[in-house]
Order: structure tokens, then sequence, then C-alpha cells
């Protein structure tokens, strides 16, 4: 196939490069053909969209009782199919960057940690910070996604810390 071993190598180590480049890490915020539409940005319009966010904590259905319909389309673990739906979404949205479910699940998991922490941060913060500003960029630099999620991850239990009185 090849004219000469010389051919072959060159040939052979451009796939080796190829194949270094698809495995590496692609940031969530530059990915795709338009600025403004990003993995990142597909991922938060999914978690505050109607009740997405409800639908990935479990929403009404934590009674240990299982949709045997559901169980088929997602392989028996609900959070998994949704993560794989909207990995669907992200390809459906242009998105060129290859999201596999367990990518998408791990990235949510990520953001109610780093909801969790500003959150926490913001409830111990005393009342003698009167700058609103300076308040608003310590909450962004723990999750620069905060104020887009307020409205759906903070009335989650894992959110509320537990009263002690």
């Amino acid at each position: 196939m090849f004219c000469s071993k010389q051919c072959f190598n060159y040939h052979k180590k451009g796939l080796e490069v190829a194949s270094t480049k698809a495995k590496e890490r692609l940031p969530w915020q530059t990915v795709c053909l338009m600025p403004e539409i990003n993995s990142m940005a597909v991922m938060i319009d999914w978690l505050t969209t109607d009740s997405n966010y409800s639908q990935w904590c479990g929403g009404d259905e934590q009674n240990g009782k299982t949709d045997s319909n559901y169980s088929q389309w997602c392989g028996g673990d609900k959070q998994n199919g949704i993560a794989n739906k909207i990995s669907q979404n992200h390809q459906r949205q242009g998105i060129t960057a290859e999201r596999p479910g367990r990518d998408i699940h791990v990235k949510v998991n990520h953001l109610e940690q780093q909801f969790r922490a500003a959150k926490d941060w913001l409830n111990q913060t005393g009342v003698g910070v009167t700058c609103e500003e300076s308040i608003k960029a310590a909450v962004k630099h723990r999750c620069p996604y905060y104020y887009e999620l307020m409205d759906v991850m903070s009335d989650r239990a894992s959110s509320i810390p537990l009263s002690t009185t």
C-alpha cells in the first residue's frame, strides 16, 4: 500500500498525531461553530428549562418505584439515560465536540458542587460586607453560573443547610 518504508512512517506519524489530538480535553465554553452556542451554554440552557433539573434529581419519582418504560430507555439508570439524551441534544445544537453521557454526568455533578460552594460562602458572608459588586464577583469566582442556576438549584435539599435548632 505504501511506496516505501519512509512513506509508511510518515503516514503512521500523522495518524498518531491525529489520534492524540482527538483524545485531548476540549473546553466546554469554546467548542462550537458559533461562539454564543457552546457545550456549556447548551448545558445551562437545558438545566434551566422547565423541570429538566428536577427530572435529573429524580423529581417526584423518588419513591422507590421504577418506571419500566423509562428503565428500558435508560438502561436502568435514569441519570445516565438523561445524560445520553443531553449528549444527543448537544449534537443537534451543532456542538462539534463529542460529549458522551458520562462527561455530561460529571459536568452536572461539578456544577452542583460549585453551586453548593458558592451558596455556602454566600450564607457565611457577614453583615459587615457591604460591597455588592465584590460579593457577586466572589460568588461568580466560586460558581461562574451561580446566578443562572439559582432558580433551579437553590430549592434542592442538597443545597439547603439543615436547621440545627
